[in-house]
């Protein structure tokens, strides 16, 4: 299948067809959608891995600015946007728009949790391609040949095989089996066959895979197995004992206690322990498991694999974390507790929820903190732009005035002033004010304006040289004398001094602005180092809510093997009542011999005390694996304070390792003294001896003493507590 290329969303109509491609029943890809930060160009989600990795299976489009993410958002289901720098994968069918934690989102803060969020899009990609039904098990083609090779190791969701031509190919648990880890399904060393992808170096290893038939026809009525959990209602729980083997347990073979909520009691993905009940169809029971019954290895999902699940070990104690604040200065909770609160430790959806929302508002705080300070330093440009444009055009057309005020060529004939040679200046012309003979130029050169602004050449007013040379050419005409008349500057434009101060008056402004700016762009990043504090306060409310299921599984599966151990006691006291002085009595004098009476007693009280199922947990050995001393009958007849039927009731205990689980036995090896640390007491022929309670309460206590040595058991004596033996 050729990959489809990476779309980009950036206008009104790209989005609007994104929107409705992905809210299409019809769909039948998933699609990966990646925003953008809103500060940066790029996605910090690499989306050329993603492409590479699974765009023959899954649509990639990139959301390329801010603009475009706001018209996604608002055409999207409440909780299902893309958003600040995020990605979210959507399936093919729709059920993310009722549960939008169907479609989990990657929020990303910085480029690290870049990469950590574009492997668990990968991840989640590959996931919905296989619930699609896009990747179909393959069979022989030109790009793909069969090969063996040898597990080299795991990582992340990946293994890694060395092929018999020395080649490497990978092998994908999400394109394996979807929702079981990598390490669940192969081990180093182990050597697996499939079908090689030249392309893209994947190896198919489905054809390999064990059918859940054949892995659960080992197992036999009565055996414990493991299972995980899948679903869990009121009044039933559904377990896998393998990959896709739905088994669905009524509550009637989890709880003697109709009334009880079976949500209480289970989490959905915990590995439980469950009896086999009947076979074809399989049929399992967990109201008859307790601590003491081990289970059977989970089957591989490979031929020669690791179990599929194994029963979780007990977690150490937690190392106490340092406490975070529950309130701001002012009173106000903080993000951790408002989450704690929200999520209560426990419901998933609470907290999730919460994250969402808090970075929903973060993310909208930032793009309007953001808008705030583009706009203002626009404007603040636009502003020093228009001062020097404004400015300029004002210099322009002063220069221009200046080059009007210079006079034009006079008539064919008349001298340009400025072609004129030195020698003595004109005198006045009657009647005719003339300035000053030492009126020069401000800069005091030749040529330069005067200091009213008329244009001088050589020193005297160019006005002066032209007036002379008219009077020069007219006849004298006597006139009367006429005072002078003052000059008076036009003043219709604004000085070059004026200009200076009004460029200075919008440097000055721009100025302001752009510390504004500054002061704006500061706050924006005190605003980011305040979401990413809340972002780790919310990973910690995340971890800590993690811990709390962990220790919610554990005290349930605590409960259930309590309550399963309470009505194994239950039924063997109820049998026990109903038996009258105990199994003993029913069947006393069967045999002659004492001690073949005595191993009918034991067999008697082991088939009536465990039921069906539970003897399989609790096996009686064969008769070649105990006996009795010669001593041993004798103390049992001539014992007083105890019913034989309780002494048996013992043995079956020890014979069956129960004893070991029962405190009350207070189970121990004999002692060669009462001083601790002594050598422990054996018999002439290495056996260790052991002692039993019957009874407790006072030193006059009845005992069980017997002798261990490997499988086989001797019962030596039933005696007082303080009784010396051997």
């Amino acid at each position: 299948m050729t990959a489809a290329p990476v779309r980009h969303a950036s206008s009104h109509g790209d989005v609007d067809g994104l929107v409705a491609h992905l809210l299409d029943p019809e769909r039948s890809r998933p699609v990966a959608v990646i925003s953008c930060p809103f500060d940066v160009d790029e996605p910090w989600i690499d989306v050329q891995r993603i492409h590479e990795d699974v765009g023959d299976l899954v649509d990639v489009w990139v959301l390329t600015d801010k603009r475009a993410t706001w018209y996604f958002s608002d055409g999207m289901p409440e909780l299902t946007q893309v958003y600040g720098g995020a990605g979210r994968v959507y399936p093919a069918d729709t059920t993310w728009q009722t549960d939008p934690y169907a479609s989990p989102l990657h929020l990303v803060m910085t480029p690290a949790e870049g990469k950590r969020s574009t492997v668990r899009m990968i991840s989640d990609a590959l996931t919905m391609a296989v619930a699609a039904g896009l990747v179909a098990p393959s069979t022989p083609s030109a790009a793909m040949t069969s090969h063996t090779g040898e597990v080299m190791g795991t990582v992340g969701t990946r293994a890694f095989v060395r092929l018999e031509s020395g080649e490497t190919a990978t092998i994908w648990s999400e394109l394996t089996v979807p929702g079981v880890d990598i390490d669940a399904i192969l081990a180093k060393g182990q050597t697996v066959s499939g079908l090689l992808d030249s392309n893209s170096r994947r190896l198919d290893i489905r054809p390999s895979l064990v059918q859940r038939d054949d892995a659960v026809a080992a197992y036999r009525p009565g055996d414990v197995v493991l299972a995980r959990v899948e679903k869990v209602g009121a009044s039933w729980v559904v377990v896998l004992p393998f990959p896709e083997l739905s088994v669905r347990v009524p509550s009637q073979f989890v709880t003697d206690d109709p009334a009880e909520d079976l949500t209480d009691l289970f989490t959905t993905g915990e590995v439980v322990r469950a009896r086999v009940g009947a076979l074809n169809p399989l049929r399992l029971r967990m109201d008859d498991v307790g601590p003491s019954d081990e289970p059977i290895p989970a089957p591989s999902i490979l031929p020669g694999g690791p179990p599929w699940i194994t029963r979780p070990k007990p977690r150490p104690k937690p190392v106490p974390e340092p406490v975070l604040a529950q309130a701001r200065d002012d009173g106000r909770p903080t993000p951790l507790a408002l989450a704690a609160r929200v999520g209560g430790g426990v419901s998933h959806p609470g907290l999730e929820r919460a994250r969402v929302a808090v970075a929903t508002r973060a993310a909208e705080a930032r793009a309007a903190a953001e808008a705030a300070a583009a706009a203002k330093a626009k404007e603040a440009e636009e502003a020093a732009a228009q001062a020097r444009a404004e400015a300029a055009a004002l210099e322009e057309a002063e220069r221009a005035r200046r080059r009007a005020m210079i006079p034009k060529p006079g008539p064919p004939g008349m001298k340009r002033p400025s072609a004129l040679k030195p020698g003595p200046r004109p005198g006045p012309v009657p009647g005719r004010p003339t300035a000053p003979s030492s009126v020069e130029g401000e800069s005091g050169i030749p040529g330069a304006e005067g200091a009213l602004g008329i244009p001088t050449v050589d020193g005297v007013s160019t006005a002066t040289v032209v007036a002379g040379e008219e009077a020069a050419a007219k006849p004298t005409t006597p006139a009367v004398p006429e005072g002078p008349k003052p000059i008076t500057p036009t003043k219709s434009e604004p000085t070059a001094s004026e200009l200076h101060n009004l460029v200075a008056v919008w440097e000055n402004r721009a100025k302001i602005e752009a510390d504004r700016n500054t002061s704006l762009r500061q706050d924006l990043e005190d605003d980011r180092r305040a979401l990413e504090a809340q972002r780790n306060q919310l990973d910690e409310a995340a971890r800590e809510k993690n811990r709390l299921q962990n220790q919610v599984g554990e005290l349930r599966t605590r409960l259930r093997e309590a309550q399963s151990e309470g009505r194994k006691w239950k039924r063997t006291s109820e049998a026990r009542d109903e038996s009258g002085d105990g199994v003993a009595d029913i069947v006393a004098d069967r045999f002659a011999d004492p001690v073949e009476q005595l191993r009918w007693e034991v067999y008697v009280d082991w088939v009536t005390r465990f039921g069906p199922a539970e003897k399989a947990g609790h096996p009686l050995p064969p008769p070649e694996e105990w006996g009795v001393g010669p001593r041993y009958i004798e103390s049992i007849d001539t014992l007083q304070g105890v019913d034989r039927g309780k002494v048996v009731s013992v043995m079956v205990e020890v014979l069956t390792k129960l004893a070991e689980q029962l405190p009350g036995r207070k189970l121990h090896q004999l002692r060669t003294s009462s001083g601790g640390g002594t050598e422990a007491r054996t018999t002439a022929e290495g056996a260790t001896m052991w002692r039993a309670a019957i009874q407790r309460g006072s030193p006059g206590a009845r005992a069980l003493h017997y002798a261990r040595k490997g499988k086989f058991i001797e019962f030596d004596q039933v005696g007082v507590h303080d009784d010396a033996l051997l």
